[in-house]
């Protein structure tokens, strides 16, 4: 009982607590009486020091009167002023003045300053004859001590009546406050434990007893809401089980409808995180629905070069940009890129905002392959048409027009003889004929190469020793400078000699020629063409570049389409002959340019072709 007394006072601070009020209250009752008290006993103490001081200096001047009247009738000084020595020892008087009839016969002086609260002065007189009189002052002094003294008195009783006062006080808080607030409060203890019925047996306080008629209808009240609520709460419980069974067989009757679905389905809430997972996504993936349920998709599924794309839309979705389709790739647990075509709609709550995002998707990553491979023969049955137009368009060609060529060299070469003795102009123009023969000439051995596809004819080669002797036996311009390193350390590659040697001399010669451009208008410059062989992956790579002007931007992707050419003759056959021919010996070239610095040609041809150099 007394823990939960103690508990209820302390339980809120900001409560008034009515046994503290009425100590409170008390002990400034007392204080103010006990200074009510200290007034009036000062009071009484000072009127009754007045009281006394005036009866002394009365018995003290009679005195006076009494002892003085012989010496001064016989004149007897000395024994006046002896007398007069001894009551001016007296703290009682500040001042006393004797006098005779001749004189003043005594007179004692105070200390500067003091205080005097009254006199008192009588005429003396002997057988009815005046032989002198006496005055005295009485100093403040003894009155105050007095006081103090009768103050003492009363402040001790005083004190002694109020500490029984407040002792009263005390017992009477205790049991007329204390203990009948303790009774009530274990009564409502005992209610708050489950006993409803402490208030119905009545109060043992008459005070309280309206209260505890009011709790106990209270009581009977609350018991009876209690039961209802009771009552009340096992038929929600009833109902809220066969709700929540019905939802778990709908919701496992969509699970098990989605999850039978080849299609993927997967749904998200506003912020991306995954809330359902199908079967098919797990089968997709390899992750399990528990090991995404909560995640965002993005950490695990989306790959990172496309999540702002894959956010955006979701993003739409959200925003109520709805429904709408989308394609992009899933990373699967074992990093493999599915492409999935999907298409999204979403679920509103009761405010007509988006709560979840519903995503349905087919996995069309065979398809899009199969699109590609199918685009990629069609592709090469186009060129191969094309190739086969114009193979045959070359071979008429080139026999209709060789045969006129060769008669026009035989007689560029018989008029050079014919005519060795004519003047400059004339070898001049014999010249430019001849070259242009040599320009159509190789105009058709272009066309040639372009439109054959031969059968590659490789040999055992010590790749870095014949690249060397291919480049180096290229005529050099003065203003070129050829570095070549080689990196592979005799390697051995079976390749065609004239084919990968045609590949090399037309990069030499479109190299040469782009810087002969430059060179023309800068005579004072230097030109680099460096060539660098190493081992790659499955490969070996030869990196030739030059410093020449390079290749614009919008022109680096057309470099390898047949009849694109940026010079004024020749007809943009070199580079597509290059390509074909590295491709149809299992390798690949790759372009890259900076104006104004240079070009960079990556060539690659495959290990499978590639041995060690033999021993001896």
């Amino acid at each position: 009982m007394k823990s939960d007394w103690n508990r209820m006072v302390t339980k809120n601070h900001d409560q008034i607590s009515i046994y503290r009020a009425f100590a409170v209250i008390s002990m400034l009752a007392l204080l103010a009486m006990l200074g009510m008290a200290f007034f009036i006993s000062y009071q009484f103490a000072l009127q009754r020091a007045e009281t006394q001081m005036a009866d002394k200096a009365n018995d003290t001047l009679s005195a006076l009167v009494e002892v003085l009247k012989i010496p001064l009738w016989d004149f007897n000084d000395k024994n006046v002023q002896l007398i007069g020595k001894i009551y001016s020892q007296d703290d009682f008087i500040a001042k006393l003045t004797i006098a005779s009839n001749q004189g003043v016969v005594f007179e004692s002086t105070s200390p500067a300053g003091t205080p005097v609260l009254l006199t008192r002065e009588r005429v003396i007189e002997y057988h009815d004859t005046v032989v002198g009189s006496v005055r005295f002052a009485v100093s403040t002094a003894y009155r105050e001590e007095l006081t103090r003294q009768s103050f003492r008195s009363f402040i001790e009783a005083a004190a002694i009546l109020i500490l029984a006062v407040l002792a009263f006080v005390l017992v009477a808080m205790h049991l007329f406050i204390r203990n009948p607030i303790r009774y009530f409060a274990g009564m409502v203890a005992n209610y708050s434990e489950g006993q409803p019925e402490v208030f119905s047996k009545g109060s043992r306080y008459a005070e309280f007893q309206p209260l505890f008629d009011l709790l106990d209808r209270m009581s009977r009240t609350i018991t009876s809401q209690i039961q209802t609520l009771k009552d009340t709460n096992q038929i929600l419980d009833r109902r809220v089980t066969e709700r929540t069974r019905e939802l778990t067989l709908e919701r496992n009757f969509i699970q098990a409808v989605v999850d039978t679905q080849d299609a993927l389905v997967i749904v998200l809430d506003r912020n991306g995180r995954i809330t359902n997972f199908n079967r098919a996504c797990e089968d997709l993936t390899g992750f399990t629905r528990e090991d995404l349920m909560g995640q965002p998709i993005w950490e695990h599924l989306i790959p990172p070069e496309v999540r702002e794309s894959v956010q955006q839309v979701f993003s739409n979705l959200v925003e109520g940009r709805f429904p709408n389709s989308h394609e992009n790739e899933w990373l699967t647990r074992d990093g493999e890129r599915r492409t999935i075509a999907w298409r999204n709609n979403v679920l509103l709550d009761e405010h007509h905002t988006v709560e979840f995002v519903v995503a349905t998707g087919i996995d069309i990553t065979q398809r899009l392959k199969a699109e590609q491979e199918m685009a990629a023969i069609q592709a090469k049955m186009a060129a191969q048409e094309k190739m086969a137009t114009v193979g045959q368009i070359t071979a008429t060609v080139s026999h209709e027009l060789r045969n006129p060529l060769g008669v026009i060299r035989n007689g560029i070469y018989n008029l050079k003889n014919f005519l060795a003795n004519a003047d400059e102009r004339v070898h001049r123009n014999l010249e430019r004929l001849e070259r242009g023969v040599l320009r159509c000439d190789n105009i058709i051995k272009d066309l040639l190469d372009f439109s054959r596809n031969t059968q590659s004819q490789p040999v055992p080669t010590d790749f870095d020793a014949w690249l060397r002797e291919v480049l180096e036996e290229q005529m050099k311009p003065k203003w070129v400078r050829l570095h070549i390193s080689g990196g592979l350390n005799g390697q051995i590659i079976h390749l065609d000699h004239d084919r990968i040697r045609r590949v090399f001399i037309n990069l030499y010669e479109n190299a040469v020629q782009a810087m002969q451009e430059v060179w023309e208008g800068d005579p004072t410059r230097k030109f680099d063409i460096t060539v660098h062989t190493r081992h790659g992956e499955d490969a070996i790579e030869i990196l030739f570049a030059d410093t020449g002007p390079g290749i614009p931007g919008e022109l680096i992707e057309k470099v390898f389409d047949p009849l694109f050419s940026t010079k004024v003759y020749g007809v943009g056959l070199g580079l597509p002959t290059v390509r074909n021919i590295m491709e149809q010996e299992g390798g690949g070239i790759r372009i890259s340019s900076t104006p104004g610095l240079g070009t960079s040609v990556r060539l690659w041809l495959p290990l499978r072709k590639a041995m060690p150099l033999a021993a001896g």
